[in-house]
């Protein structure tokens, strides 16, 4: 279903949603006021973002991760292959990155904005490889490569930036620590 919206009523429907995202949070106002981003885009073109904080993000990083990524589950970027999903115990997103030229994986846990914290906190769970003799083999390596990258000075000027920065730099985060962890694990 498509809204007008009048010239008349785009400074009060922008307060109203400003002052929503301020007392209820990102999520419970997208969900409100079924917000989409190229709706959220028109609303705020030319203006400044509300101010959002890292918990906000964080709502706003669960609804791309839960209106997209579960949705595709496969990302190509690079020389990489992304598979995603969301462990639903801890609402933290899976990430399995495989070189696909080696057919060597990493997979584990990098959740942007988690739990509300300015942080992107990447941790490793496995390493999986083709052996000299055609064998799968898994490699546990739960607790030996874990960072966390702070996030506090990200600034964006629109919510379609929030979402690039999702579906191209995160998955360039994750490229550049994963690249000498495969280069570690492979000698």
């Amino acid at each position: 279903m498509k809204f007008l919206i009048k010239e008349s009523q785009h400074k009060s429907i922008k307060a109203r949603i400003s002052k929503s995202i301020a007392e209820k949070g990102m999520w419970t106002t997208m969900d409100n006021f079924n917000l989409s981003l190229k709706t959220l885009d028109v609303i705020y073109k030319n203006s400044k973002l509300p101010e959002l904080t890292c918990q906000d993000l964080s709502d706003f990083m669960a609804y791309l991760i839960f209106k997209q990524i579960v949705n595709t589950k496969n990302v190509k970027k690079e020389k990489y292959n992304f598979n995603f999903d969301l462990d639903s115990m801890s609402e933290a997103l899976y990430f399995k990155i495989t070189d696909i030229e080696r057919l060597d994986s990493l997979d584990g846990f990098a959740t942007p904005y988690y739990n509300g914290e300015c942080r992107l906190p990447i941790d490793l769970d496995y390493y999986s490889y083709i052996d000299d003799v055609d064998e799968a083999q898994d490699h546990n390596i739960t607790g030996q490569y874990f960072e966390s990258l702070n996030l506090k000075n990200l600034k964006f000027s629109s919510f379609s930036e929030i979402k690039k920065w999702f579906e191209n730099d995160y998955l360039k985060i994750l490229i550049n620590y994963c690249e000498p962890i495969f280069s570690e694990l492979r000698d």
